[in-house]
């Protein structure tokens, strides 16, 4: 996944200001950022999403520019997305698994025989209907590894998820072999997840990047707005060029 200069905007307003990105194949990357910062903005134009509208740059996934193509046709490219809230839909878990599997083409290990007891804990439901927190994200996990995706995009997948379960969804996502970029708030998941690079989101671009757990250190101990104008970067004197914490 390659994205350069990229500038989104919503109902007008500019949101996302030149970001640039690379992330190679089975690479794992952590976007981090305060509230409102643009971390779902870019998500969503990945995938994209009609509202969130590229007004300058390019998004190119396995050498093809993404800009013009719609949802579905990137979905059957690899790109899978996990959102912040996944919505119930009047369908038979059980039934959509095979449903995506059916579409997008099974693997010799499907969800089911890959991850027996998540499966036969929810087939018999309908998609997030009554379900906890942890349990609407690890639904939505596994029906997202019925694509077969070869990106996968996960929006706070850790939000509003107990320790039994973050655990569970760090040692399946830690498995996996699929390119990742994983948005959050907190490090937790990392803790159960191998990270490749970290990455601070704000003022509409990527401000801070590393492989070190320095940033996620810093983040902890001062918090976004402290840590960023340690390095020298605040609203109003932002640094042009991406801070690199070795």
């Amino acid at each position: 996944m390659q994205i350069r200069d990229l500038y989104v905007g919503v109902r007008g307003r500019e949101i996302l200001r030149g970001i640039n990105l690379d992330i190679e194949r089975g690479e794992r990357h952590m976007l981090m950022g305060p509230n409102a910062s643009g971390k779902t903005t870019l998500a969503l134009a990945i995938m994209g999403f009609p509202q969130f509208k590229i007004t300058r740059g390019e998004i190119i996934f396995n050498a093809q520019p993404l800009n013009n193509l719609s949802i579905d046709k990137r979905a059957k490219m690899g790109i899978a997305l996990a959102v912040q809230a996944p919505p119930k839909v009047d369908i038979n878990f059980g039934q959509f698994i095979n449903e995506i599997e059916a579409k997008f083409g099974k693997s010799t290990e499907p969800v089911e025989k890959a991850f027996p007891q998540e499966v036969e804990h929810f087939k018999s439901r309908n998609l997030n209907d009554g379900l906890s927190g942890g349990e609407k994200r690890r639904s939505e996990l596994l029906q997202i590894l019925a694509m077969r995706p070869k990106f996968i995009i996960l929006d706070e997948i850790d939000s509003g998820v107990d320790i039994d379960s973050l655990k569970l969804i760090g040692e399946i996502l830690d498995k996996r072999q699929e390119s990742m970029l994983i948005i959050s708030h907190y490090r937790h998941i990392s803790n159960h997840l191998k990270v490749d690079k970290i990455h601070i989101l704000g003022f509409g671009r990527i401000l801070v990047s590393g492989s070190s757990a320095k940033i996620l250190d810093g983040l902890e101990r001062y918090g976004y707005k402290k840590y960023l104008k340690r390095l020298g970067i605040c609203k109003e004197c932002p640094s042009k060029e991406c801070v690199v914490v070795k």
